[in-house]
């Protein structure tokens, strides 16, 4: 089994997830591809959203090649809030179980713009529809016990709640605006954990990906940093297999062991404030979770 496979660097690759269904949100691109590909060869029924027909159908192809038990493609526009709850309408009605929900779908946006809801639109795609679309599938996933995991990034650090910047582009700043929305995941994150007894509940940080094609629309000295990253990564990959060349001739050498991708990341002192400034991002839904 190739160890450039994500479920080989996560040390999961034996796991069985025959039975399970879950649903991993901008999926057609980036580690959303890689993680529904690595859940399909681990033998789960995937669910998969995105916005280019194209590319579902490509991933879809790809997932029929895989142990999948079964994929289906999604295609919704996460700025619009609507279409958020019609794709959750949309799953409970088709499925009677959903095992996990892997909120991925993200961006950060150069140019500043109000959605169609009068919500700045890196805040309404990065944080209110994961929200949202948790909120919907939550009986679902209640009824497996199962897990929602979302996608933040260490960009949380170092900002803070603006909630009157929410309506507005005035003064507009694409990191700024990113950072403050992965802050929101992880409030979010906490206080799902608190109020919803029978599921589990992640946030993490991808770590720089490069290759991904995330990175395009970054401050220029992050964009930097990334490039210099991807050309280390390049040149480690190329002494690494002319160190397992070398390991095939001459036993004594074994190579470099990685550090581990599931070590814990930090939190910003404002992501792990008490539950006041956790539940202004999180007002009770209908039903209200652990209801």
């Amino acid at each position: 089994m190739s160890s450039d496979r994500a479920e080989v660097g996560a040390g999961v690759e034996n796991e069985d997830l025959s039975g399970r269904t879950i649903l991993v949100t901008g999926a057609t691109d980036g580690i959303g591809r890689e993680t529904a590909l690595a859940l399909g060869r681990l033998g789960a029924h995937v669910l998969i959203h995105g916005r280019s027909s194209a590319k579902g159908e490509e991933l879809l192809d790809a997932l029929s090649e895989t142990d999948a038990d079964g994929a289906d493609l999604f295609l919704t526009d996460f700025a619009s809030q609507e279409a958020v709850h019609d794709l959750a309408a949309e799953i409970v009605k088709k499925y009677d179980r959903l095992d996990c929900l892997v909120n991925n779908a993200g961006g950060l946006f150069t140019d500043g713009c109000l959605t169609e809801d009068g919500i700045e639109q890196t805040f309404a795609v990065n944080h209110l529809a994961p929200f949202s679309l948790t909120v919907d599938l939550y009986p679902l996933l209640k009824e497996t016990d199962g897990r929602v995991v979302t996608v933040s990034s260490d960009a949380h650090h170092g900002t803070s709640m603006n909630f009157e910047g929410l309506r507005t582009i005035e003064s507009y700043s694409g990191w700024s605006a990113y950072s403050r929305s992965k802050l929101a995941n992880v409030l979010f994150t906490y206080e799902l954990a608190d109020r919803a007894e029978t599921i589990t509940a992640n946030c993490l940080h991808p770590g720089a990906v490069p290759g991904s094609g995330f990175g395009r629309d970054l401050p220029a000295p992050i964009r930097a940093s990334l490039s210099l990253l991807e050309a280390c990564q390049s040149r480690f990959r190329g002494r690494s297999q002319k160190a397992s060349s070398r390991v095939q001739r001459r036993r004594s050498i074994s190579p470099p062991r990685p550090r581990s991708p599931t070590r814990p990341a930090s939190i910003s002192r404002t992501a792990s404030a008490p539950g006041r400034l956790r539940r202004r991002m999180t007002s009770e839904p209908s039903g209200g979770f652990g209801t």
